[in-house]
């Protein structure tokens, strides 16, 4: 006959172990690393910014529970290939450092769906980033790419990505993949032109490139109907493809800067169109009033 009364007496000390165990999890947020490690356990959170630090300490790797590392405004150039255990990670913020390649492999980070890399020297994207199929949100604002590799076009649940203030001269030909993506910003690049694909995006609202060198946009511009609001100023377009007119979600079109001597013919057919910028283009006094008639929903800036 079993010893129930023993079975129950080490249930009771198994479970009373669990609970003082959670009890000594007063907080789960932390400011120094090495507090941290000292909680492994009862660390989800991890903020470490302005610290200056220039290298970090392999026990990093012990914090297998952190859900949001936040490493912003450091002096780091590398990260410890024991990072790599944080499995946990939601969110990632290395904003304001002097990285210029990844030497660890970002494949590991599976649940990842923040990634902050804008402010750096990144010339490349981290190896691992395509199998981040949990990624929604992607800043490399702000570093100095000058091309993007085919890998970017694997993140297959990507929201909201912010390419600007780079020296792109392309995009990935298979950019169209991007089939969940919302706002894209490219803008203050060297983009000449847009890839065929480009027009997929089907659930793109925001598309900003402005202050590029675009000289041309795509003819089936008309399949990107989620769009509301795009940004063209600062580039060199001389005319728009009629197909514009069929993006009947439009409310913003900035066109400022451009080389533009008239719009489709069409283009009171935007009926959403609350702003319409053509500030700095060799258009006639006389045409844009013509808008204006054609056009008494939108604010037209001229």
């Amino acid at each position: 006959m079993p010893n129930f009364s023993l079975m129950l007496t080490i249930t009771l000390i198994i479970w009373g172990n669990c609970f003082f165990a959670l009890g000594q999890c007063k907080n789960d947020s932390f400011y120094d690393i090495e507090e941290a490690v000292k909680q492994a356990q009862c660390a989800k959170t991890l903020s470490y910014r302005y610290k200056a630090c220039e290298k970090l300490i392999p026990e990093i790797g012990q914090l297998t529970q952190l859900e949001l590392l936040d490493l912003k405004q450091n002096y780091l150039r590398t990260l410890p290939t024991e990072i790599s255990a944080l499995k946990n990670l939601k969110t990632l913020i290395l904003t304001e450092n002097n990285f210029i390649r990844f030497q660890v492999d970002f494949s590991n980070f599976k649940q990842l769906n923040t990634l902050h890399l804008n402010n750096n020297h990144l010339i490349a994207l981290p190896k691992g980033v395509e199998a981040l199929n949990a990624l929604v949100f992607l800043d490399i604002s702000w570093n100095d790419f000058n091309a993007l590799s085919e890998n970017f076009c694997s993140l297959e649940k990507l929201k909201v990505a912010d390419l600007s203030h780079n020296h792109l001269l392309t995009l990935p030909d298979h950019i169209g993949e991007l089939q969940t993506i919302e706002e894209l910003a490219l803008d203050y690049n060297r983009l000449s032109y847009l890839p065929a694909s480009f027009t997929k995006l089907k659930k793109l609202k925001t598309l900003k490139v402005s202050h590029n060198q675009l000289t041309a946009l795509p003819r089936q511009l008309n399949h990107m109907k989620a769009l509301t609001l795009l940004s063209l100023s600062h580039n060199q377009l001389n005319q728009l493809p009629s197909a514009i007119t069929k993006l009947k979600n439009l409310e913003m079109l900035l066109l400022s800067h451009n080389q533009l001597e008239a719009l489709p013919s069409e283009i009171s057919r935007l009926k959403k169109l609350k702003t319409l910028v053509l500030l700095n283009n060799p258009l006639t006094e006389s045409y844009v009033q013509k808008l204006r008639t054609l056009m008494p929903q939108t604010q037209i800036i001229f």
